[in-house]
C-alpha cells in the first residue's frame, strides 16, 4: 500500500497540528519551570503567527493561553507542585488541540469534495467531447 501525498493546500494545517502535538509530547520530558518557560516562549512565538494566518477569525483561542512572561508568576502564585502545574498547563492546550484536529478534518473533507466534483466535471466533459476517453475511464482501462 502506497502512502498518499498530502495535498499542498493542506500542508500548513497539518504542520500546525503536528507542531502542537510534538510540543505537548515534549512537555512530559521537562523537569523545571524555567525550561518550560523558555520552550513555551520559543514555541509560541513561532506558532502564533502561523495560527493567525490560517485562522484569522479564531485568534481568541490564543488569548486563553498563558503568555510566557506570566508563566513563572502564575506558577509561584498557584501553590501547585511543578507536576500539577504542568498538568494544568497541558489541559489549557487541549481546547486548541481539539480545534486544530477538527479543522484538519474539515479541510480534508472540503478537499475531498472538491476533488470529487472536479472528477465528475471532467467525466461529464469527456462524455460530450471525448467519447473514447470517457469509455476508457468508465471501464477503468489503462493504456
Amino acid at each position: 500500500m502506497k502512502l498518499k501525498a498530502i495535498p499542498h493546500e493542506l500542508q500548513p494545517f497539518i504542520h500546525l497540528r503536528h507542531s502542537l502535538d510534538h510540543f505537548t509530547m515534549f512537555l512530559r520530558k521537562l523537569t523545571s519551570i524555567s525550561r518550560l518557560t523558555t520552550l513555551w516562549s520559543h514555541f509560541f512565538n513561532n506558532f502564533e503567527p502561523a495560527f493567525k494566518e490560517l485562522f484569522p477569525n479564531h485568534s481568541g483561542l490564543l488569548n486563553g493561553l498563558t503568555h510566557s512572561s506570566q508563566l513563572l508568576v502564575i506558577f509561584k502564585s498557584s501553590n501547585f507542585s511543578y507536576i500539577e502545574f504542568l498538568i494544568q498547563f497541558q489541559k489549557s492546550l487541549w481546547k486548541l488541540k481539539r480545534f486544530l484536529s477538527t479543522s484538519n478534518t474539515l479541510e480534508f473533507d472540503k478537499f475531498k469534495i472538491a476533488s470529487i466534483k472536479s472528477a465528475i466535471s471532467e467525466r461529464n466533459i469527456n462524455f460530450y467531447e471525448n467519447k473514447g476517453k470517457f469509455i476508457s475511464s468508465s471501464l477503468n482501462r489503462e493504456r
